[in-house]
């Protein structure tokens, strides 16, 4: 893909109505690289360059999808707004567990699947949105129904 997108440096929190945040996730400049820290994991995007103007700086990244090694997979992507010229969105979802992937990353980890209960987390995906200037403009995520969290065996 080839579509270039304008993002700037943010902290956003996941939480739900009256509850503590579940995550932070943020997102920085670093060197010529544009970092993204999430669910444990530092997700560098595919950055062009860095730049500056008159709101600060920011990074150009090539819109991609790549999975991380916790199952979770990141979407950065046009963001069309038929109001406003478009902006850009990153996505981080989880598609499905694979119980394959857990079990390997338990055996990563030292531990022994008989010694484990693998679950699922209980949030499915969360986006932060860019408006066309890469201003950060607010988040949205879902969450895996509670009473039908899946569990990996």
């Amino acid at each position: 893909m080839s579509d270039l997108l304008k993002i700037r440096p943010f902290k956003e929190y996941v939480q739900r109505e009256r509850e503590l945040p579940l995550l932070e996730i943020s997102g920085r400049i670093q060197a010529d690289q544009f970092v993204v820290s999430a669910l444990g994991s530092e997700i560098n995007l595919e950055t062009v360059s860095i730049g500056a103007d008159k709101w600060g700086a920011f990074a150009l990244v090539n819109a991609h999808e790549q999975r991380l090694a916790n199952g979770f997979q990141v979407r950065v992507e046009i963001e069309s707004d038929e109001d406003m010229p478009p902006g850009a969105v990153i996505q981080v979802f989880l598609e499905g567990v694979s119980s394959e992937v857990a079990k390997e990353l338990v055996r990563i980890h030292g531990l022994e699947l008989g010694n484990v209960n693998l679950r699922a987390p209980h949030i499915r995906s969360f986006s932060v949105h860019f408006s066309h200037s890469g201003i950060p403009n607010g988040m949205s995520s879902s969450y895996i129904d509670e009473g039908k969290e899946p569990a990996v065996n």
